[in-house]
C-alpha cells in the first residue's frame, strides 16, 4: 500500500478536489507559474491504491512513480499548463499566451472578454514605426463578460467553445484581418495565427 508520507519523499502532495486528486509537484524544480514545478497529479481509488491519469490503479510506490514520470514525459507543451487546479479554459490560454511571448508579442491589459497581444516592429534605424496587435476575443476564462450597455461585467454562464483572432496594424492606415469560429485548443489557435 502507498501512503502520503512515502509519497512525499518523492513529491511535494497537495490534496485537491477533497482528497480526490493528489497535485503532484517537484521537491527541487521552481516552477515558472508556481513555487514548485508541477509534473503531474494522481486520483485516490481507495486507500493506499491511486492511479495516474491514463494509468491503472496501483498499490505500488515504485509503479505509481514510474506512470507519473512516463505521463510527464508526454507533455506536449510546459508541464504546469496541466494542473487540473486552474480554472477550465486556463491551459489553452496558458499555451497560446507561451507561444506569442516565444514569437516576441507581449500581454496588454485585458478589454471586457477580449485579450490583446502587441508585438513591436523596428525599422532599419531600431525606431519603432506602428505595431501589430493580435485581440482574441473569449480566450480569457476568469468567466466574466463585459456588458457594454450596462458598463459592468456578467458572469459567462458557459465558456465557449470557439474564439476569434483579430490582426491589426496600428498604422495611419489602420488595417486589420478577423478569424472566426476557432476551435478552443492550441493547435487550431496557433495555425489561425
Amino acid at each position: 500500500m502507498i501512503s502520503l508520507k512515502e509519497l512525499s519523499e518523492h513529491f511535494i502532495v497537495m490534496s485537491f478536489d477533497n482528497g480526490k486528486t493528489y497535485i503532484l509537484s517537484d521537491l527541487h524544480e521552481n516552477g515558472v507559474i508556481s513555487t514548485n514545478k508541477y509534473v503531474g497529479h494522481i486520483h485516490k481509488i481507495k486507500p493506499g491504491w491511486y492511479n495516474s491519469p491514463n494509468h491503472e490503479p496501483t498499490n505500488k510506490l515504485d509503479q505509481l512513480i514510474s506512470d507519473v514520470k512516463e505521463r510527464y514525459a508526454s507533455f506536449k507543451y510546459n508541464s504546469e499548463f496541466y494542473d487540473p487546479s486552474y480554472r477550465k479554459g486556463y491551459f489553452v490560454e496558458l499555451v497560446i499566451s507561451d507561444w506569442l511571448d516565444k514569437h516576441g508579442f507581449a500581454w496588454k491589459e485585458p478589454w471586457g472578454d477580449t485579450c490583446y497581444y502587441t508585438c513591436k516592429r523596428k525599422n532599419v534605424y531600431n525606431l519603432n514605426r506602428g505595431s501589430v496587435t493580435l485581440s482574441f476575443s473569449n480566450l480569457d476564462t476568469f468567466g466574466y463578460e463585459y456588458d457594454n450597455a450596462n458598463k459592468k461585467y456578467t458572469n459567462r454562464p458557459e465558456l465557449p467553445e470557439t474564439i476569434d483572432i483579430t490582426l491589426g496594424t496600428d498604422t495611419n492606415d489602420c488595417a486589420w484581418v478577423c478569424v472566426n469560429d476557432i476551435p478552443r485548443n492550441p493547435e487550431s489557435i496557433i495555425s489561425a495565427i
